[in-house]
């Protein structure tokens, strides 16, 4: 017989549209499996780029990876119109470090006054990001304005369930949306 080949996914990218929004999408382009990019027809071309980067325990290599290749669509786009990153950087910001990180982060994280010292391979995922927004010049948005913790913890540790109080021994903010200078008050 025919020999089928199973193939086992872990991770991916994905989005859901609004119908409305459905007859103004230009092109919808899957670069990886953990990155695609949504053109906008408009009077200017709007570019939507969803991600899902390494978590901090992969190897440095593939966070490497996974940020030129991000790094190469931001590029690609910028210049051309609105752009939008959104989706899981997997990097827990905290609150910004010093008068450079207040440029790219608000001051509306998850729990900044319960912020503590992270393993090297967490933080690494966090400059890896704040490197990111420094060279392009990008806003953390969902930092920017003040919200519940409830509505800013993006992760919750297994097992939490949804009555445990929101803290960040259970909770998280990994997930982030992402604009140039030029754009952030478009969001």
């Amino acid at each position: 017989g025919e020999k089928k080949t199973i193939v086992k996914w872990t991770y991916g990218v994905g989005g859901v549209i609004n119908n409305e929004i459905v007859k103004n999408i230009d092109d919808i382009i899957r670069i990886t499996d953990k990155l695609i990019v949504v053109r906008l027809k408009g009077t200017l071309e709007t570019t939507i780029v969803g991600t899902y980067m390494p978590q901090a325990h992969r190897p440095k290599e593939e966070k490497d990876a996974a940020y030129k290749e991000l790094e190469a669509q931001i590029r690609k786009y910028k210049a051309k119109g609105p752009i939008y990153i959104l989706g899981d950087m997997n990097a827990r910001i905290q609150k910004p470090e010093g008068n450079e990180e207040r440029k790219h982060i608000g001051m509306h994280t998850f729990e900044p006054e319960t912020a503590r010292t992270q393993s090297l391979e967490v933080q690494e995922n966090r400059t890896m990001l704040v490197n990111m927004c420094k060279v392009h010049n990008l806003r953390v948005m969902n930092t920017m304005f003040r919200k519940q913790n409830k509505k800013l913890a993006t992760y919750m540790k297994v097992g939490t369930t949804v009555e445990d109080d929101i803290c960040r021994e259970t909770h998280e903010q990994i997930d982030y949306i992402l604009t140039t200078e030029r754009w952030k008050n478009s969001v």
